[in-house]
């Protein structure tokens, strides 16, 4: 941990040398505008207050003036101009500097939350379940046929198809384990099924652990498909009165009944497809979107592995 982290500390303190070192200067810099400005009106005010009819030399002092005005007046344009240009540098400079500040932060909490091999894939700081297979002859037989299609998070709702897996030593559950942690080797799953599973976990945990778990997982050509609450169609529910705030509450954050019935994550159909795409998958599709389902609305995605 502290290998991985130490070059991390070093990019920070970088960070904060530039920082200090090129912010004060430019700084400084746009703080003397105010009083070129202060000056210039100053020269012109007098200029207005000697434009009547003057004797020659009066004349010739205010011509004098009038060219130092014009040259004063040029030379701050430039200036400014030139103050422009560095400012827009400074912004994509200081927007760039909080872009890289944000990642390492990312970075580091992701390590302190799920760098341990023996966290939970949802970030709790619970201990990952016990892996048990209830079904042995079910899932063996699967295995065997090359017919092996998982229902992950299956809950109460067991599918006679597919090797249930669920945490829970629920009725019909034939793998008691973590989604993150199946009993099974790599490219040997034919498909990957789950329904409103992976709004439960964070987003950091779906792009770097999961996503990639399972696709190593499926054979070449294996299916993921995901049921998950579909995000925009709420929200514009909720806009229109078709759905009340305290169903899309619900739906967002999880009933909060049990221990797994918490919400991590929300998605919608775009985001979901992007993901799967950083993830490595192909073929992304959408069957069916906005679709009703009790309390929710939800979407179907379907992708293919390599």
């Amino acid at each position: 941990m502290d290998s991985r982290l130490s070059p991390i500390e070093g990019r920070t303190v970088q960070i904060e040398h530039a920082w200090k070192t090129h912010i004060p200067s430019f700084l400084n810099a746009m703080a003397s505008v105010p009083s070129i400005a202060h000056e210039v009106t100053t020269l012109a005010r007098r200029l207005d207050e000697r434009a009547e009819p003057q004797p020659q030399g009066i004349s010739d002092e205010i011509s004098a003036r009038s060219e130092k005005l014009e040259t004063t007046l040029a030379a701050l344009v430039q200036r400014i101009d030139a103050m422009d240009v560095h400012g827009k540098h400074a912004d994509a400079a200081i927007g760039a500097i909080w872009q890289r500040i944000e990642f390492v932060r990312r970075e580091i909490l992701f390590e302190f939350n799920h760098g341990s091999e023996k966290a939970p894939p949802n970030g709790t700081g619970k201990r990952k379940k016990e892996t048990r297979i209830i079904s042995s002859n079910k899932f063996e037989t699967a295995v065997g046929k090359g017919q092996l299609r998982l229902n992950l998070g299956c809950g109460h709702i067991a599918l006679a198809d597919y090797i249930n897996v669920d945490t829970r030593d629920l009725p019909g559950v034939d793998i008691v384990a973590d989604v993150g942690d199946l009993p099974v080797r790599e490219g040997c799953v034919n498909e990957i099924f789950s329904a409103h599973l992976i709004e439960h976990f964070p987003l950091e945990t779906m792009r770097r652990r999961l996503l990639p778990y399972w696709r190593s997982r499926l054979r070449s050509g294996g299916t993921f498909k995901a049921v998950t609450p579909d995000a925009a169609a709420m929200v514009q529910a909720v806009t229109t009165g078709a759905m009340s705030f305290e169903d899309f509450r619900e739906v967002t954050y999880g009933a909060q009944d049990y221990d797994g019935d918490y919400h991590f994550n929300l998605f919608t159909p775009d985001s979901l497809r992007t993901l799967l795409q950083e993830a490595g998958f192909e073929g992304i599709s959408i069957p069916v979107a906005g679709r009703r389902n009790g309390k929710c609305f939800e979407f179907e995605i379907v992708a293919t592995a390599p």
